[in-house]
């Protein structure tokens, strides 16, 4: 039976291939991953659990949430943050980097799943979805560009 930190690496593993990451000394060195890429092998590889910095780096770097990357550490989260003391220290974080400009809440974009359903799904679902949601892109965009290839003839 594999660990929790072997399926988050395996989780890892396949975030960073859908976004065509090969290079490992590149990715940490361009995001500054504590350890460089010799821990995000340890990650990938389940030798070593993620840390919050890491996470927060992988986050930021490939643009998911926390629960794609880390369920469990997800659900920390959650719990650590009902034990914060109502109004003190509540705010809205200055995001790192690239986060930064992700906007905090938009309209859901999806007529085939709601919100709630996408949230229902677990990560590697939502790989599945989105492995689908692109294949089904790419698809489309051939069939777009041949008709305006055939309509330029």
């Amino acid at each position: 039976m594999e660990s929790d930190h072997q399926q988050e690496g395996q989780r890892l593993a396949q975030l960073l291939a859908r976004h065509g990451i090969t290079n490992k000394s590149e990715f940490a060195r361009q995001h500054r991953l504590k350890g460089g890429p010799s821990m995000l092998s340890q990650h990938i590889s389940g030798n070593r659990p993620i840390s919050l910095d890491a996470a927060v780096v992988y986050c930021t770097a490939l643009r998911v949430s926390l629960e794609e990357v880390s369920p469990s550490m997800a659900e920390q989260v959650r719990i650590a943050a009902r034990l914060l003391r109502p109004g003190v220290g509540v705010h809205e974080p200055e995001l790192p980097g690239p986060v930064a400009a992700f906007p905090t809440r938009s309209a859901w974009p999806h007529r085939a799943i709601t919100e709630r359903e996408w949230h229902q799904l677990t990560p590697d679902e939502r790989l599945e979805v989105e492995g689908a949601m692109l294949k089904e892109y790419g698809r489309v965009r051939k069939e777009r560009a041949g008709q305006q290839n055939r309509g330029a003839a």
